[in-house]
């Protein structure tokens, strides 16, 4: 394990069987084809009268994280006789993404799931697909209530506070092994984008949980843009200003696994614990990153799509069914002797707090 420091032990998280296609490692796989994987019965297009149409308008795929989620909700749709689905992203432009909402509206869709873009042309095409009798699922976002049906989001301060906990509780370990009475480290940390909203969120209670020990200080404070190769610039210039630090905490694993290889090349790795955001499964997702002790831990975030699919189920069954306005799930830490629980027992069953209008 490369960070040498001791690390406290965690309650190990309940667990569920898992449907098969949410463990086929389809981390860094490329863009959805919407074609792949369907049935060919003869038809033009998609949409053949009687069949329900479910469009899925996605922000980007810069991620890994979000492809998995993508790939995953596809499969699952797919499975389900007599639905037509498409898979669109379009590359961080807010203006695409409202176009493209407008067209599928005009085109008679009946689903819409959409990892929004923060700007007013997304949010007025989301309302008038709202007056126009479309059921609008978002993943986060915190839009108004009037341009979604139903909002599926993480709780981005609790991923941040979860992860300034286990920060805190590492380096009081290591003051404790070192003789010191105060609980002293450097932090870095690295964002997601720059105006991100749920970045901000994640920083704001990363934050929060280290000013429980003013030992504790956080020194560098940088974007990474969400990948791998602009985390690990963002280290190297933390290593040039700061010299030395004790933690590395990235808003998600792959930017966290950019620090911990700038960090290796540097000589520094057994001294810095590093760890991400997301847990996706998968031979390079976090979770099996954590496991190999490649980081030394990640904030598992339960998959938003797998509630879509349910509420999705729900309404194909009955389409007189309530849906819950905000359903918000809950993440936990996960560090490598819990990783290692997981491998063949499937995803964690997420803790779900429901909305209702």
């Amino acid at each position: 394990m490369p960070f040498r420091w001791k690390l406290m032990n965690f309650a190990p998280a309940r667990v569920a069987a898992c449907v098969a296609v949410l463990v086929l490692g389809l981390v860094g796989c490329g863009p959805v084809d919407p074609g792949a994987g369907a049935e060919d019965d003869g038809r033009e297009g998609t949409g053949a009268e009687g069949r329900t149409k479910i469009l899925m308008v996605t922000d980007s795929f810069v991620t890994p994280f979000r492809n998995y989620q993508v790939q995953m909700l596809a499969g699952l749709i797919r499975s389900r006789a007599g639905v037509d689905f498409n898979a669109m992203d379009v590359g961080g432009d807010a203006l695409l993404q409202a176009g493209l909402l407008d067209k599928a509206v005009a085109e008679s869709v009946d689903v819409l799931l959409v990892f929004p873009l923060l700007s007013d042309a997304v949010v007025e095409a989301l309302q008038r697909a709202q007056q126009q009798g479309v059921k609008v699922v978002v993943f986060g976002g915190d839009l108004p209530g009037d341009a979604y049906t139903a909002e599926i989001a993480a709780d981005e301060k609790l991923i941040g506070r979860l992860a300034g906990d286990f920060v805190v509780s590492a380096l009081g370990q290591k003051a404790k092994d070192e003789g010191f009475m105060e609980v002293r480290g450097r932090v870095v940390q690295l964002r997601g984008g720059e105006e991100d909203m749920a970045s901000e969120s994640m920083a704001a209670g990363f934050s929060e949980a280290l000013q429980k020990e003013p030992g504790i200080k956080l020194v560098h404070d940088a974007p990474g843009d969400w990948i791998e190769e602009s985390a690990g610039l963002r280290i190297n210039e933390a290593i040039r200003l700061q010299k030395t630090f004790d933690v590395v905490f990235a808003q998600n694993d792959l930017m966290a696994v950019g620090a911990s290889k700038a960090l290796t090349v540097a000589g520094m790795r057994d001294a810095v614990l590093v760890m991400g955001v997301d847990g996706a499964p998968g031979s390079q997702g976090g979770m099996e990153r954590v496991r190999r002790e490649e980081l030394e831990a990640t904030i598992y975030r339960p998959p938003l799509v797998d509630v879509a699919w349910t509420l999705l189920q729900h309404w194909l069954d009955d389409r007189a069914v309530a849906w819950p306005k905000r359903t918000v799930v809950k993440p936990f830490l996960m560090t490598a002797e819990e990783a290692a629980k997981q491998t063949g027992r499937g995803l964690p069953v997420p803790d779900l707090k429901e909305e209702k209008e």
